[in-house]
């Protein structure tokens, strides 16, 4: 199966098409193929009327959303079509912030004392 179509746009019926927010992803291999498991990180416990803008580090809690299990050709031909279409936003609006890092996060819960 092709991620490009080569013959231009499609229509895609979206109307019970089911969307879910990402923000974690993990991989897993076998000789056949790639397991794609996308999850959604959040803090395991919320304080109520907690401050905004107060940074603290909190346990997290990892919801895996769906796998989307895949041949590796077919695993490279997507990359490829997610890397085309960063590259689209970025030309559409301009570069993406840095990827935040651990010590990104542990600096600015560290300058807040």
């Amino acid at each position: 199966m092709s991620t490009t179509n080569l013959s231009g746009p499609i229509a895609v019926d979206a109307s019970e098409m089911q969307s879910v927010y990402c923000n974690q992803v993990s991989l897993s291999l076998s000789l056949n193929d790639i397991r794609i498991y996308l999850c959604e990180a959040a803090p395991k416990n919320v304080l109520a009327g907690q401050l905004a803008g107060t940074l603290k580090l909190a346990e997290p809690h990892i919801k895996t959303h769906f796998s989307m299990v895949v041949s590796p050709e077919f695993a490279r031909g997507l990359a490829k079509a997610i890397k085309l279409a960063v590259d689209k936003y970025e030309q559409t609006y301009g570069p993406l912030r840095a990827e935040p890092s651990m010590e990104d996060l542990t600096r600015a819960i560290e300058s807040q004392k």
